[in-house]
């Protein structure tokens, strides 16, 4: 997956390092004899992450009767197969702030939080895609924006006005500028941590074009891809909701007519609600009001 183009990017000691609660609860999803008591006790070490998982076990992502108050019950309420994707997911947002660059990485991270909840969104209608699985390959899609910055910010200087809007003329203004994308950086780094290779192989080929056949992780995650370029533009605007039911009408999503308006609704729960797990502003207050009250204009109306 190296080449020859980007080995010095690769080779570099600025390069961002594994968080080491990944690595680590990696090694034990991969260990046939780790019990749930082990993945307990990795995850109680870190005070911060600990609140995070309480805090996702109390949200709508799960919809809990009563409220969970410890870790373990956390853990028995998420499950070991999405607690893997959420912890991993968790330890990125620290990532992001331990990398010493002059970019702004704020555009970058709403971006990736973006599409985090759109391909849980898609998730719904794939086939056997679990949401955690889909936050964490959303959040993952653009990481190699991260590994540049970090070790090459002044390629992005006159760039990263595009890491939230215009992102789709990231790829080739990447390709032109440096012979590489950030694509192809994400999933060989992500490949070197150890990362499942269901995982990196959908962050390379998280800028393609979804294939309609075959809705899989990549699906979901380039089809987030897709729409989030398409809503960004007006997200702080009115026409944000006729933009996402626009996206939401193209052919490789098949959606029906009946099923459009309900999911924009879906979609915009499911941004709050990840917003705030990751303690991100993205949706502006008129939209979270329009949320809450759960009824939206006739959006067919909405130029």
């Amino acid at each position: 997956m190296i080449s020859i183009v980007f080995d010095g990017l690769m080779a570099s000691d600025k390069l961002p390092s594994p968080p080491i609660i990944a690595s680590k609860i990696l090694a034990l999803a991969e260990d046939p004899k780790s019990s749930m008591r082990d993945f307990s006790n990795l995850v109680s070490c870190d005070v911060g992450l600990v609140l995070q998982l309480i805090k996702i076990a109390n949200s709508a992502f799960y919809s809990v009767r009563n409220p969970v108050l410890d870790i373990d019950r956390a853990i028995n309420t998420i499950g070991l197969s999405a607690l893997v994707p959420l912890v991993v997911s968790f330890s990125m947002k620290g990532l992001v702030a331990t990398i010493s660059s002059p970019l702004d990485f704020e555009p970058f991270w709403k971006r990736a939080v973006l599409l985090s909840s759109i391909s849980v969104f898609l998730s719904r209608h794939a086939q056997s895609v679990s949401r955690e699985e889909a936050l964490l390959a959303g959040l993952l899609q653009d990481f190699g924006v991260l590994a540049v910055g970090a070790v090459y910010p002044e390629k992005y200087i006159d760039l990263q006005e595009l890491f939230l809007h215009g992102h789709d003329r990231l790829v080739d203004q990447e390709e032109d500028s440096f012979g590489y994308n950030h694509s192809l950086v994400g999933a060989t780094l992500l490949n070197s941590w150890n990362f499942p290779p269901s995982l990196t192989n959908t962050v390379l080929y998280s800028h393609s074009l979804p294939d309609e056949k075959i809705r899989d992780l990549r699906w979901c995650v380039s089809g987030a891809n897709m729409i989030v370029s398409q809503i960004t533009g007006a997200m702080n605007g009115g026409a944000l909701l006729g933009d996402i039911y626009t996206a939401l009408s193209q052919p490789w999503l098949n959606l029906s007519v009946g099923k459009i308006e309900p999911s924009v609704l879906e979609i915009l729960h499911i941004i709050a609600d990840t917003e705030n797990l990751f303690d991100v502003e993205i949706l502006s207050s008129e939209v979270l009001k329009a949320i809450e009250m759960g009824e939206l204009p006739d959006l067919r109306e909405i130029p």
